[in-house]
């Protein structure tokens, strides 16, 4: 699974509402970790979720790939992301950024890294 979703003709992100059910393994611990915080963060506030917009958004990046392999060998030059791996970030909605001419952060509720 990870292979197919760091293949460069994927997006480079994909999204796994909650109220579906996942159809590979990415897909079922995405959600598990979402239900796991989730149900922590509802318990301790008191405040129930949205379950026809939440979800989890889910990525992968395999490091470090082997000579030749991954989404970043599909190109000719090495691009900053391939030598130095992800910098710097928030966790914010880049469609909704983009389609609201670049200057509105939408940041999640939650948010967790998972490395394997």
């Amino acid at each position: 699974d990870c292979e197919i979703a760091d293949c460069g003709l994927m997006p480079r992100t994909f999204w796994m509402p909650v109220d579906e059910t996942p159809a590979c393994t990415l897909e079922k611990m995405a959600l598990d970790v979402f239900r796991h915080h989730v149900t922590a963060a509802a318990e301790l506030s008191g405040k129930s979720y949205d379950k026809a917009t939440s979800g989890a958004e889910w990525w992968v990046q395999i490091r470090p790939s082997p000579p030749n392999m991954g989404r970043y060998a599909m190109h000719d030059k090495p691009d900053e992301m391939s030598e130095s791996g992800i910098s710097f970030h928030w966790d914010k909605d880049e469609d909704l950024r983009l389609l609201a001419g670049g200057n509105l952060y939408v940041h999640p509720h939650i948010s967790t890294v998972t490395y394997l």
